[in-house]
């Protein structure tokens, strides 16, 4: 809901749905865009096509990639450690495989 929200609210910018577009056709999803425009917005970078470069797309992807795992990760031992019982590390081990 939260993302929804965010991007609804972003939206009203011509630069910002450039720049969504672009990243949504390389492959980021909606949270991830919203996660890159909090990024530039805390570094007091401009989010705008212009300051996105496509070779650092790989790099943030890759990045975007080991922040969503870490969530999944935090999210499942938060329900794991809820159940009593549960062997949280293999649990976790058969769910996120690592």
């Amino acid at each position: 809901m939260k993302v929804r929200f965010l991007l609804k609210r972003y939206m009203k910018s011509s630069e910002f749905l450039i720049a969504y577009q672009w990243l949504k056709d390389n492959g980021l999803s909606d949270s991830d865009v919203v996660y890159v425009k909090k990024m530039y917005d805390k570094n007091n970078i401009k989010f705008c096509k212009k300051s996105l470069f496509a070779e650092d797309l790989a790099e943030m992807k890759d990045e975007l990639k080991k922040i969503n795992e870490k969530k999944d990760r935090n999210f499942y031992m938060s329900l794991l450690n809820s159940v009593k019982g549960v062997d949280v590390d293999k649990a976790l081990k058969n769910i996120v495989g690592h």
